[in-house]
Formats: C-alpha cells, structure tokens, sequence
C-alpha cells in the first residue's frame, strides 16, 4: 500500500470537521479516517472484520471496552482486535484521531 512515486503534492485533501468521522482516505487495502471529538462517541465494528488502529494526533481520552478503560494521549497508538464489536471514546476536553482497518471484502 506504498507508493514510492515522487508527486509534486503529497498532502491527503479531507473536509475537516467536528464530532462526526471523516473518511481521509479509502482503497483495497484499508481506510483511513479521522475522528475529532468534543463529545463522547461510540464507534460500532460489528461490520470490520479486522483490527483497528487508532493513533492520537491531538489532545486526549479514554477507550472504554465493556468494563475497561484506557487511557490515551497524543502521540500514542492502541490496537482494538477483530473481536471488539464497539467501543466508547471519551473525551479528555478533546482529541483527534487517526482510525485505519482494513476494509470488509
């Protein structure tokens, strides 16, 4: 999913908006959004059948899964397994994220 092909832009174009999900970028091999909160939201994997990836690009939170919770801070990344079905985000004031799984075939 590299391309090492030299472009005069390299910057993804994307509608930055607040408390929904941007899709950034999406191919074969996976999807990327971004997903920047003032809010408490629930993301719903149900439909992925893959692990999820979701790095800190600004601010904080805690992941809520069933009964646990993490807490995450810019620059840090988490893995959610396959298995996870949904997750809560919470909100530490706010955060960005970065979300990428591979998409369902």
């Amino acid at each position: 999913a590299i391309d090492y092909g030299f472009y005069d832009e390299y910057k993804t174009l994307y509608e930055k908006k607040e408390n929904e999900p941007v899709e950034m970028v999406a191919c074969p091999y996976f999807v990327t959004n971004r997903l920047a909160y003032t809010e408490t939201v629930s993301r719903d994997y149900s439909a992925i059948d893959s692990f999820t990836i979701l790095v800190c690009v600004g601010g904080g939170l805690d992941i809520k899964m069933g009964d646990a919770a993490y807490s995450m801070k810019k620059g840090e990344a988490f893995l959610i397994p396959a298995a996870v079905e949904g997750i809560e985000l919470v909100p530490d004031g706010f955060f960005t994220l970065l979300e990428a799984h591979v998409p369902a075939i």
